[in-house]
């Protein structure tokens, strides 16, 4: 981590370091992007990603590269004001963008997150509906702070 003044660090909630190129740090303005009715931040949507990455990667496996992969999630900043989820499936040549169609304009990252944690675990995203959004951001939260995954 680069070095810091004091109070920049006083704002600093976590640091994950997956590997030696890469310092992803939450602070505790990143984590009021979780408040209902904010927009998640760059930051909160990178660390999750890597979290869900880190839950899938099996060192075992550390030698493969893309193209040795079925399935590749991730997530997609579009234009300046928006998250979607991306799928690619190797196997059957296909793409698959999740954009789910919200009644605001704040929850897109949310449900970019949900989506690709569901596919990531193999589960179903179809009875989340925006009205589950508080929990959501909870989870989020939660998961973050405790840098663990479902496995």
């Amino acid at each position: 981590m680069a070095k810091q003044s004091p109070d920049a660090l006083a704002d600093i909630m976590l640091v994950y370091e997956p590997n030696p190129a890469t310092s992803l740090t939450i602070t505790r303005g990143d984590l009021h992007t979780l408040y209902i009715g904010n927009w998640l931040n760059d930051e909160v949507m990178n660390f999750y990603a890597q979290l869900l990455q880190k839950n899938k990667f099996n060192y075992e496996n550390a030698s493969k590269t893309v193209l040795d992969v079925d399935l590749i999630i991730t997530i997609v900043h579009v234009g300046r004001n928006h998250w979607v989820c991306v799928v690619l499936e190797r196997k059957s040549h296909t793409a698959v963008c999740y954009d789910p169609l919200l009644t605001n304009g704040c929850d897109c990252g949310v449900f970019a997150l949900l989506v690709a944690d569901c596919l990531s675990l193999g589960s179903s995203f179809a009875d989340v509906h925006q009205v589950h959004t508080s929990l959501l951001r909870a989870r989020i939260l939660h998961r973050i702070m405790s840098m663990v995954l479902p496995v």
